[in-house]
């Protein structure tokens, strides 16, 4: 007997001992915030008007309400017919939220005539706000003005000389 309770004794000393404990739950708030999606709408061109080549060089657009026009060696003209503005665009989302503005990289984008023998000429852009971060006024609206060097040969065809070009825009 003596043995028995020994027994049960060092079987109970390796039993393991469990308290019962109560489960504790507590709540988090979950919040989410969804932005008026950011939209662009596109005012008015980028137009350089008419010029002649001269003996070759740039004409400037300024990224600005007036888009403002200069040269370096071609003459400018600026008859009555003659259209010259900086493009236009007009951004829209959530108030007083910062964004992204891509513009093309230097001379990857051109103008160019059509006809057999095309003739093309390299854009430098620039834009107001810069290119990178800007941020939408109070009423989540923001204007932005492309402007850009046209680079002209001393040769450049003379001809009606056209292209595209993207800007992009994007929530930071």
């Amino acid at each position: 007997m003596k043995k028995l309770l020994l027994s049960a004794l060092v079987i109970l000393g390796f039993t393991a001992v469990s308290f019962g404990q109560a489960a504790v739950t507590k709540t988090a708030s979950v919040s989410a915030s969804v932005l008026t999606a950011i939209d662009m709408t596109k005012n008015l061109d980028l137009q350089f008007g008419s010029f002649a080549h001269g003996v070759g060089g740039t004409v400037t657009i300024a990224a600005n309400s007036a888009g403002d026009r200069t040269a370096s060696g071609p003459i400018l003209y600026n008859s009555g017919t003659t259209q010259v503005s900086s493009a236009k665009f007009t951004v829209t989302g959530d108030a007083n939220h910062s964004f992204t503005i891509g513009l093309p990289a230097d001379n990857t984008k051109s103008i160019t005539t059509g006809g057999e023998s095309p003739s093309t000429m390299a854009l430098n852009f620039t834009s107001s706000p810069a290119a990178g971060t800007a941020t939408l006024d109070g009423s989540g609206n923001s204007i932005i003005y492309v402007g850009a060097v046209l680079q002209v040969a001393a040769t450049q065809a003379a001809g009606a000389y056209t292209g595209t070009f993207d800007v992009t825009v994007n929530y930071n």
